[in-house]
């Protein structure tokens, strides 16, 4: 699942903190297309979700993996605007976010594991984190998307983040095979 996110954000965060002369409209494009594919990997994984199941060998774990990859987009949402926040030097914000989103989690997550839902409670624990993370993040926005678009940005762009994705599939492969 930690997987889905990594992909469908495509490696645009560290694009856009390291592009010196970036405007608001550099943003919009690729932001449409990570969440386009972040629903589309949403999709294939509640579809794929029992072979999931199967490949993992634990028993029950389809209604966890449905329930989790719905937070997908939203994962992709906050990704966008935590790297225009970095890129603003916005720091403490962020710490305060992070912060703020793993008390109310773990908290959250205790009070479901106390009351014996048993995994449920990691599930929970990350609905929080995630809307907590998503409220903090796009209602005090350093960037809102419109529909102004920069294709040779997104060209730009395309040619930063495919090693940066490359590196990072790579980076997953070996960390989970090891």
């Amino acid at each position: 699942l930690t997987l889905l996110s990594s992909i469908a954000e495509f490696g645009f965060g560290e694009a856009i903190i390291q592009k010196p002369d970036l405007v608001d409209k550099d943003i919009n494009l690729p932001f449409f297309v990570s969440m386009a594919l972040s629903l589309i990997l949403w999709a294939v994984t509640v579809w794929q979700a029992g072979a999931i199941e199967k490949l993992m060998g634990v028993e029950g774990l389809a209604p966890v993996v449905v329930t989790v990859a719905i937070l997908a987009p939203f994962t992709t949402a906050c990704m966008f605007q935590e790297a225009l926040y970095k890129r603003h030097t916005l720091f403490k914000r962020l710490a305060f976010r992070t912060l703020s989103g793993t008390l109310l989690g773990g908290l959250a997550a205790c009070g479901v594991a106390y009351a014996g839902f048993g995994v449920w409670a990691l599930v929970v624990q990350m609905y929080v984190t995630t809307f907590v993370n998503l409220a903090w993040l796009w209602l005090q926005p350093v960037w809102k998307p419109t529909w102004y678009n920069s294709f040779s940005s997104f060209v730009s762009f395309a040619r930063f983040v495919v090693p940066v994705f490359g590196t990072r599939m790579l980076s997953f492969v070996c960390a989970r095979t090891a």
